[in-house]
Parts: C-alpha cells; structure tokens; sequence
C-alpha cells in the first residue's frame, strides 16, 4: 500500500507544476476556454513520466535487487525518454513547440521526484 501512495503524492504535485505551467502559458497567448480546456486535460497526461519511470523501476526492483544508486540513475534516465514520447504524442494539444512540452515534462517530473526522495529512497529500502 505504501507504493501506491507515493506514487500518487509523484503524481500529484507533478500534475500540479505542469497544469499550472500549461495554464499560465494558454492565458498568456490568449487561447479560447475550449482550447484551454483541452491544454489542461493534455497536461495531466504530461505529468505521467515521474508516475511511470517510478512504476517501472519498483517493479525491475522486485525482481532483481541493484544497488539503490543504479536505481536511482535508473528511475531519473527514464523521464527524458518518456517525456520525448508524450511531446511528440501531445504537442498539438499544448501551447508551444515539442522541446517547451519536452522541458516541462522534465521539470515537473523531476521536482516531484527531488520533493519525496526520501519517501523513494525508504521505499526502496523495504523492497
């Protein structure tokens, strides 16, 4: 049950920093509220590669027992990847081109992850 819960506190202040960004920047360019609307509905979605590098490598720590700071390198090399990904999959959706989505997924991924490193880490040691 542990697990679940810091995954959803990842998720949630990830999903805060990037809809909050996303916002601010649809306001700042004047977008329509349907549109708007639109923006932040993507940007949940944008805010998953903290939530899935952290789902992945809990589970590869289950199976097979590296050394907590490979995986940490593990968990943190995955978030570029997976923001590429979902750039490339929403920047239709988002105000600004795919390397903007591209940056503000990386941000807020990492943040969520540097704000509960201790809660991962602890994690980590009861695996």
């Amino acid at each position: 049950m542990e697990d679940y819960k810091i995954l959803l506190k990842v998720y949630k202040i990830s999903s805060l920093l990037i809809v909050c960004m996303v916002l601010l920047t649809c306001l700042l360019f004047e977008w329509p509220l349907s549109m708007i609307v639109l923006a932040v509905f993507a940007a949940t979605v944008l805010a998953s590669p903290a939530l899935i590098s952290l789902q992945i490598v809990i589970w590869l720590y289950h199976r097979i027992n590296f050394e907590k700071t490979f995986t940490w390198m593990l968990l943190l090399s995955f978030i570029p990847l997976l923001s590429l990904v979902l750039a490339s999959m929403f920047a239709d959706f988002v105000p600004g081109k795919v390397w903007f989505i591209l940056l503000l997924g990386m941000f807020g991924s990492y943040i969520a992850l540097g704000k509960h490193a201790v809660s991962v880490s602890q994690l980590f040691d009861t695996i």
